[in-house]
């Protein structure tokens, strides 16, 4: 292994002509609470070998619990999409984990790449909650005003 790069991703240099060995988040919108992120949430997966084994999970930072968990065979292709479906139940931060292991050369390495997501209300509850909170103000203003 000759180079790290630390940023948003990880990025692995192998000695050879090969690719850098990374994993991209790849988010479209926000996570909204119950309902699933299939759509909008995934790993990419570059330049990893066929056989490299990849994990995904995705915890809460409050307790530690793990809400979704996957895991898999690579298939070796130049970039590899696995989408993440994970219904979120409650507001807060996850972390999300993704992992891969390949070869350099003879040296086994880890590729983990992680990232904090925090799912928000669907825009329904939001609205419902805000009609309640305004319908309280005018219930103790009629009530002061008579």
């Amino acid at each position: 292994m000759t180079g790290l790069d630390f940023g948003n991703t990880m990025k692995v240099v192998t000695p050879s002509t090969r690719r850098p060995t990374e994993i991209i988040d790849n988010m479209s919108a926000l996570p909204l609470i119950n309902e699933s992120t299939k759509d909008i949430l995934a790993e990419d997966y570059m330049n990893f070998t066929l056989g490299d084994q990849y994990n995904i999970t995705i915890k809460r930072v409050s307790d530690g619990v793990v809400e979704f968990t996957e895991s898999g065979t690579l298939q070796g292709w130049p970039k590899q999409t696995i989408p993440i479906n994970w219904t979120p139940a409650t507001a807060g931060d996850y972390i999300l984990r993704s992992e891969g292991s390949t070869m350099a050369g003879t040296t086994t390495v880890q590729v983990i790449n992680q990232k904090v997501i925090s799912p928000v209300p669907e825009l329904s509850t939001l609205v419902l909650m805000s009609a309640g909170i305004l319908g309280l103000f005018g219930l103790a203003r009629w009530r002061k005003n008579s």
